[in-house]
């Protein structure tokens, strides 16, 4: 888990998870932790940032982290065979990805009960509802992800509510029984047939 005396008894913890490279955006969290640090100073003792996989940005990072003086807030966890542990340990989670499809890395937090931070693009949209299980921003915004991060760390009773709706998002709409249903009508549709989702046989009704 974290390193010895990383994460205080108090500690509300941002995470993220992704491939350390351009397209995921790490450099953005950090700018925007530095300013919630700076317009928030009592949360400077409680947040930390743990930044999980490892990638062709991860010198960059390092980097950043120095000059941005925040060593002591961000673990680089590197590659990790214990996310949903440290999806556990998490009070929300932020993907400041440039681009991205539907994330299984949102996914995974959604059903871990956390509210989750997006940029509003790809399949983003599709998993987070502004205001309601988190929060959209603009991509590469650094200042709205900043203000986002504020809002959620200051607020238990959002961060709470937010995280049962994205736990109820996360098994309403991506069952594993309504997804295959949903491939088999596709597979249906292109091979001419016609049979219903419901119809076929050993898939229940979605």
């Amino acid at each position: 888990m974290a390193p010895r005396g990383f994460l205080p008894a108090d500690a509300l913890v941002v995470g993220t998870v992704g491939r350390l490279a351009e397209v995921k955006n790490q450099l953005s969290l950090l700018r925007a932790l530095r300013t919630v640090l700076h317009e928030q100073p009592a949360l400077a003792s409680r947040l930390r940032v743990i930044i999980v996989g490892d990638g062709p940005m991860a010198g960059q990072i390092r980097q950043m982290l120095e000059e941005l003086g925040l060593g002591s807030h961000v673990w680089l966890a590197g590659d990790r065979h214990d996310i949903p542990q440290l999806l556990q340990s998490m009070d929300l989670f932020v993907l400041p990805s440039l681009g991205e499809g539907i994330s299984n890395t949102v996914l995974e937090a959604m059903a871990s009960g956390l509210p989750v931070i997006a940029t509003d693009v790809g399949g983003n949209p599709e998993l987070v509802q502004d205001g309601w299980n988190g929060r959209l921003v603009p991509v590469s915004d650094d200042a709205a992800l900043a203000g986002a991060i504020a809002d959620l760390a200051t607020s238990a009773e959002w961060r709470q509510t937010m995280g049962r709706n994205a736990l109820e998002k996360a098994r309403s709409s991506f069952d594993w029984r309504r997804t295959v249903a949903e491939y088999l009508s596709v597979y249906d549709e292109l091979i001419g047939g016609t049979p219903s989702i419901s119809g076929r046989e050993g898939i229940p009704h979605a």
